[in-house]
């Protein structure tokens, strides 16, 4: 969570540099750096203590770890799959999201095959972003499904109505834009908590 909070500081620095004209600056890229290189020691410290999940391509892999994956263990793999991309988004906005690929297969293997839909109303926010960067129809339909089926169209949540028109614009914008930001993303659930 300390790594998503510094991915929405830097966010909100680099929008203030572009809006006063500034280029963004090679402190900018260093921080970018120094996150990654967090994130990616959370995803080495999984894989030593035995933690594998699959990817989308090999649904039918499970884990290799012993030890039973908790509610917790699960919503913490999901939330460091979306810092990872958070943070590519940040940087990159939806450029070269062929860089995700790893990420993008494994968050989708393990909604596919590891976290159940209890758990799902737990993840708006990383439903959101994994599903941002979605790129096959299959991957489009799990979304659609999700966002529009109970436990997420709890009344008491009504805001999470609003959260799969903007997913499907996102995927409208990808096709027919370049340049495409995750500022222009989040333009689009404006004053929306992603809880």
């Amino acid at each position: 969570m300390l790594q998503i909070a510094h991915i929405a500081a830097l966010h909100e620095h680099k929008t203030k540099v572009q809006q006063e004209g500034h280029l963004v600056n090679t402190g900018l890229e260093e921080a970018v750096s120094d996150i990654r290189r967090e994130i990616q020691s959370a995803f080495t410290q999984a894989a030593s203590e035995g933690f594998s999940f699959p990817d989308s391509s090999n649904t039918g892999m499970t884990s290799n770890s012993t030890l039973a994956l908790d509610s917790c263990t699960l919503v913490t793999h999901m939330f460091s799959r979306m810092a990872s991309i958070y943070l590519h988004l940040v940087a990159y906005g939806f450029q070269k999201l062929e860089l995700l690929d790893t990420d993008i297969c494994t968050a989708m293997g393990m909604l596919y095959t590891q976290v159940p839909s209890h758990l799902l109303r737990s993840m708006v926010c990383p439903l959101y972003v994994i599903g941002s960067v979605a790129r096959q129809e299959e991957e489009r339909v799990f979304f659609r499904n999700v966002f529009s089926s109970p436990p997420l169209q709890d009344p008491l949540f009504e805001h999470r109505a609003k959260i799969l028109p903007a997913l499907e614009e996102i995927w409208r914008r990808r096709q027919y834009t370049n340049g495409l930001t995750w500022g222009d993303s989040l333009e689009l659930v404006p004053n929306l908590l992603l809880l």
